[in-house]
């Protein structure tokens, strides 16, 4: 996975292809998910969704970079980074938004101040009729 400048720092967790977990995802530094991830993710640290890694969740997060697939809600204080090979499905709100060309972003946007993104609140995933879950 490339990683931004502003993410290369040490990765203090990872969780790797294969493996699925569901629950509370908290941290402090930077964690990568390559395997499968539903539940609650918060954290003023960097989540890194590799190119195999699913995230489904309400996310209250520093730094977000997605290669893989996101869905859910999410909220960062500093930057979302949506890779070439990357999605999210869901809204997502962060005062520096990256989107690559031929990354997909299905959701709504909404850019403001990191003081202000901090203190967002986080809106609720609702179920589909299709099983997937969307904000």
């Amino acid at each position: 996975m490339k990683l931004s400048k502003d993410t290369r720092g040490d990765i203090a967790g990872f969780m790797g292809p294969g493996t699925e977990i569901q629950g509370e995802l908290r941290f402090q530094d930077a964690v990568r998910v390559d395997g499968k991830f539903s539940g609650t993710v918060e954290s003023a640290g960097a989540l890194l969704v590799g190119e195999t890694g699913v995230v489904i969740a309400k996310m209250k997060i520093g730094r977000l970079s997605v290669s893989g697939r996101v869905e859910g809600s999410i909220v960062a204080a500093e930057k979302v980074e949506i890779l070439h090979t990357g999605k999210i499905i869901g809204d997502v709100t962060t005062p520096l938004l990256v989107v690559e060309e031929g990354a997909v972003l299905e959701g709504k946007c909404s850019m403001m101040k990191s003081d202000n993104a901090a203190t967002a609140k986080v809106p609720p995933i609702k179920n589909t009729p299709e099983g997937n879950t969307k904000p």
